[in-house]
């Protein structure tokens, strides 16, 4: 008996060892990512080499349930365990957008790429990376950290999360019923950052399992991904302890105007319902509804820019403004920044344009208006051209106003208004390279984008946050010649006629291995950058002595080829606090 009994015993051992060893209960010892299956709680992975034997990449891995029929409109549940050793060798399937390749509701997954060296116990830094597309489009499997883990031995992770109506909307039919970690009875939309906040729980859980550090772990976005960040920072209630820093990039489009979930559903509920087939409080109704008819309704009803996060829920509280300037804030050191000519990325999809091949021969479709009749600065009865001035007003009207870039915009736009901005921006102060140097209106009316939409918002939060007491660290991504990510036309960034510069999104194949044909000292430049991301993982603090010298806000970091430096003239150089500022907070500009 009593050996039996020790048999017994010995057998248990043993399949409690195994359990240990593939079942993950992400406590237990293994070996390097490159060449161990990784236990998690979800299951057992194993990953493959990427671009670089020296890192190994995790793709597509659950990180929670796929949110389709009852789940849908809902926060995010646990994902079933995987059986068995996996190959987390493939890409999990975008979140439903229009255009985009292999799409499911089944869409929460994230990627982790890890040094194939690491392991328990190596405590890296992680850097969680959100992606942007207005809330409408993208996912974390197009952006390869690579080079940012190999040269700077961190772990980096992306993610997708749910976009569109599906991760926004707002329906007195969808309100929560019942009060949870994320929610308050009535809450509503924020479905999408809900779902970010359940993959930093995951990774909380489970990121010791790659070598990370679960105590230094650094959220960054960029957009829609960069208003992520700033929503997590604001979501003391229930996003507390899931990350220590963030970077925000070219967040600021809603830092004045982010709308509250009753004035968000006031605005947009009932046209959605109307659009779709259903009574605004029919939740069954639009969990019903294919995903393709969700797609039409919100196109046509929200738009390319209107759908936003909304506060006045559990998860935020409140707007980014109120929660900023109150201290209302998960307080971890922030580093906030945008590109020298956001606008650029913008200006072609906020105007009618020609055709592509008259809009680079006239140097860009604001241009063209300048030089030829057109419906756009008259009528279709009686096509006319634009002056400057009246191409201001018309660009902030019709290109603008109607959406979250352009709140502001009812109330200042008048022939006087688009004078004065007309003296302020001075087509004559932008000269297009690639026409003789002529002066040139798109790069002029970008200009105003940036500083209204992007610059000065952005100020004012990195002001705000400062004044919280937490460290703030500000840059500005200044390369006039960043090869253009949205177009191979030659010169490589002159795709509508104007050079596209540093705009919208330029730097982002600079962190994370999408550049094409960069110059040396382009190359260089990407190496500095992604070591300042890298080292504010890991020391909440961009610079290190390897690393030129990135000082505090006030300072603004210059991020250039030649170099990158601290200045002290981004206020003065986007004319913030001279003349946007009492725009964007709805006073009157000063004068002179």
């Amino acid at each position: 008996m009593t050996g039996n009994s020790t048999n017994r015993n010995s057998i248990l051992v043993g399949i409690l060892a195994m359990c240990l060893a593939s079942c993950g209960d992400g406590n237990q010892a293994a070996g390097p990512v490159g060449s161990s299956p990784i236990a998690t709680r979800s299951g057992t992975f194993t990953g493959v080499p990427a671009r670089m034997p020296e890192v190994t990449a995790f793709k597509g891995i659950r990180y929670a349930a796929a949110p389709e029929g009852a789940l849908r409109w809902k926060p995010p549940q646990p994902a079933p365990r995987a059986e068995g050793v996996v190959a987390a060798d493939t890409n999990g399937a975008s979140c439903p957008q229009d255009g985009a390749g292999a799409q499911s509701e089944d869409c929460l997954f994230l990627n982790v790429y890890a040094p194939s060296a690491a392991e328990r116990g190596s405590n890296l830094p992680v850097l969680v990376f959100v992606h942007g597309g207005a809330f409408l489009s993208g996912n974390g499997s197009i952006y390869d950290a690579t080079s940012m883990v190999a040269e700077n031995n961190i772990i980096v992770v992306t993610l997708n999360y749910r976009l569109g109506a599906l991760g926004l909307l707002v329906e007195p039919g969808l309100l929560a019923t019942e009060a949870s970690h994320f929610e308050n009875v009535g809450d509503g939309g924020n479905y999408g950052f809900i779902d970010q906040q359940f993959a930093l729980q995951w990774l909380r859980d489970n990121i010791a399992a790659f070598g990370g550090a679960p105590d230094k772990v650094t959220m960054t976005g960029e957009s829609a991904g960069g208003q992520s960040a700033f929503f997590h920072l604001a979501s003391p209630l229930t996003a507390q302890g899931l990350f220590h820093g963030i970077i925000s990039q070219s967040s600021g489009s809603t830092y004045n105007n982010l709308p509250s979930k009753t004035a968000f559903q006031e605005k947009f509920a009932e046209a959605f319902a109307a659009d779709i087939g259903c009574a605004a409080t029919d939740g069954d109704c639009f969990r019903k509804k294919p995903v393709a008819d969700i797609l039409v309704s919100q196109n046509r009803v929200f738009g390319r820019y209107n759908l936003s996060p909304v506060h006045g829920t559990k998860a935020l509280p409140l707007s980014f403004k109120a929660a900023f300037q109150s201290g209302q804030i998960i307080k971890v050191p922030v580093m906030n920044g945008t590109t020298a000519h956001e606008g650029r990325f913008f200006l072609p999809n906020q105007l009618p344009r020609p055709s592509l091949e008259d809009a680079v021969a006239a140097g860009g479709p604001a241009n063209f208006t300048l030089t030829h009749a057109n419906a756009f600065c008259g009528s279709a009865e009686a096509p006319a051209t634009c002056t400057y001035p009246s191409l201001l007003n018309r660009y902030l009207g019709a290109g603008l106003a109607g959406t979250r870039f352009g709140v502001v915009v009812p109330t200042i736009n008048t022939p006087a208004f688009g004078q004065t901005l007309a003296d302020l921006y001075p087509m004559e102060n932008f000269l297009n390279p690639y026409r003789g140097n002529a002066p040139n209106a798109d790069m002029a009316l970008a200009r105003v984008f940036t500083d209204m939409v992007m610059a000065c918002n952005a100020l004012a939060a990195n002001r705000d946050l400062a004044a919280t007491g937490i460290s703030v660290f500000a840059y500005e991504f200044d390369d006039p010649n960043a090869p253009s990510r949205s177009s191979p036309v030659q010169p490589p960034n002159n795709v509508f006629g104007y050079p596209s510069g540093a705009e919208h999104t330029s730097e982002l194949q600079y962190l994370y291995d999408s550049g094409k044909g960069f110059t040396p000292e382009q190359a260089e430049l990407a190496r500095i950058m992604r070591g300042y991301w890298a080292n504010f993982a890991r020391a909440l603090d961009p610079g290190n002595e390897k690393l030129p010298a990135f000082k505090r806000f006030p300072a603004v970091q210059r991020l250039v080829p030649s170099g990158p430096e601290p200045t002290n003239t981004f206020d003065e150089d986007h004319y913030c606090t001279s003349f946007w500022q009492p725009i964007l907070t709805g006073a009157q500009p000063s004068k002179g």
